[in-house]
């Protein structure tokens, strides 16, 4: 876990170039669905503002961003092969409360 805002952003930019996110291709990969309520713990109760930050933009980024090619379905406990996008969507409205604390960034998920 980061405790410092280097660490911090560290963590975010390893994570926003290729650990489920690529912000220069703006591709998301299926790793962003597990990864999803880890973010979302980080955005609730995370011990500083630049975590909570970093967590928010990272779960922007897999909403706004497109699949890979052959990588756009996860098995779910739902269902089976569900769209990565609504699969991350699911967990984000399942914690839409703890969101909406968070100002216009918070706000901007999905309802």
């Amino acid at each position: 876990m980061s405790t410092t805002a280097n660490e911090t952003g560290d963590a975010a930019s390893l994570l926003a170039d290729g650990g489920f996110v690529c912000d220069h291709a703006a591709m998301v990969f299926p790793a962003a669905y597990t990864a999803t309520p880890i973010l979302l713990d980080l955005v609730e109760h995370g011990r500083r503002p630049r975590i909570k930050e970093a967590a928010l933009g990272l779960l922007s980024n897999a909403l706004d961003y497109f699949p890979t090619a052959g990588h756009n379905r996860v098995d779910t406990p739902y269902g089976a092969n569900v769209p990565l996008c609504c699969a991350i969507a699911r967990h984000i409205r399942g914690r839409r409360s703890a969101l909406l604390a968070h100002g216009v960034h918070g706000r901007s998920f999905p309802s």
